[in-house]
């Protein structure tokens, strides 16, 4: 297939990586079986240690908490410990803290990821651990989002984005690690704000702004969109690297490519052969340097 497209090529085809598709475990939406092929691409089903959780990761499902529901949070940390699991919890809210279970944390955080299973102790032989999976630079480990509900997706991606900063802020991981996102517009669309859960979007949005901020810390994003115009505000001044492909829509060439053409950084054929470019060629623009076409 890829050579249908580009033509023969006279060496090897791309380096085929080891694969860790990563699946949460929301017990009551993973089928029976999930896909590998065994000895490349592996399937890790996770938990999450409840201790690892912030009310940072938990504004990511619930929005920006109310004071009661910080003190629920707290309360409930400070009577568990490391060996506590999801039934302890349970027990709490249903004796100690019986008068909070209408509150938001409860309803919409906590009681869904208990009956799933999702929320472990820290002892727990199925929890994520990134500091091991980032061990292996040969690995490339795929975050699977078929079988994650809808309202929890920014709360584990959130999660693991989160917790790879303080690895790496601890030098407890490699300086080199890349977060690649497909569909970056999802979540850094900045005309679209009919969205009922907007203010959950924007939480990610800013947790996203403040990993590119500090990538030389060591996590660099890779954010691939269909449209530029979409992402204007992702886009400006912060590529380091930006890839472009062909591009046939007008609007798109003129928000991305018209700063880059006052800059002289991109001649006008340049922006003209972007819109009929060939599928196998794109225009690269290195931070601070020259537009140049590779093949």
């Amino acid at each position: 297939q890829f050579e249908y497209e580009i033509g023969t090529m006279k060496n090897g085809g791309p380096k085929l990586y080891s694969v860790n598709l990563l699946y949460p475990l929301f017990s009551k939406n993973l089928p029976k079986k999930l896909p590998e092929d065994l000895p490349r691409i592996k399937c890790k089903v996770f938990t999450i240690p409840i201790k690892s959780i912030t009310t940072e990761d938990i504004n990511l499902v619930v929005g920006d908490l109310s004071n009661r529901s910080k003190h629920l949070w707290n309360s409930l940390q400070s009577q568990l410990d490391e060996k506590s699991s999801a039934a302890d919890i349970k027990f709490l809210m249903d004796t100690k803290f019986k008068s909070n279970k209408s509150d938001a944390i409860y309803t919409l955080f906590l009681k869904p990821l208990i009956n799933n299973h999702l929320l472990s102790n820290n002892y727990c032989d199925l929890n994520l651990d990134l500091e091991e999976e980032a061990k292996d630079n040969r690995i490339i480990d795929v975050l699977c989002h078929d079988h994650i509900p809808e309202e929890f997706k920014y709360f584990i991606m959130g999660y693991i984005l989160r917790n790879l900063i303080e690895l790496l802020k601890l030098d407890k991981i490699k300086k080199k690690n890349i977060a690649v996102f497909r569909e970056a517009a999802q979540f850094m669309k900045v005309q679209d704000k009919t969205s009922e859960n907007e203010d959950i979007v924007q939480i990610f949005r800013n947790r996203i702004i403040d990993v590119a901020r500090y990538a030389r810390s060591g996590l660099f994003l890779a954010c691939d969109t269909q449209s530029p115009d979409e992402v204007k505000n992702m886009i400006d001044g912060s590529a380091d690297l930006l890839a472009i492909c062909e591009m046939p829509g007008a609007k798109d060439r003129e928000e991305l490519c018209l700063p880059l053409r006052r800059d002289h950084r991109m001649s006008p054929s340049q922006i003209r052969y972007i819109s009929m470019m060939p599928v196998y060629q794109m225009l690269v623009v290195e931070r601070l340097k020259k537009a140049i076409l590779i093949k």
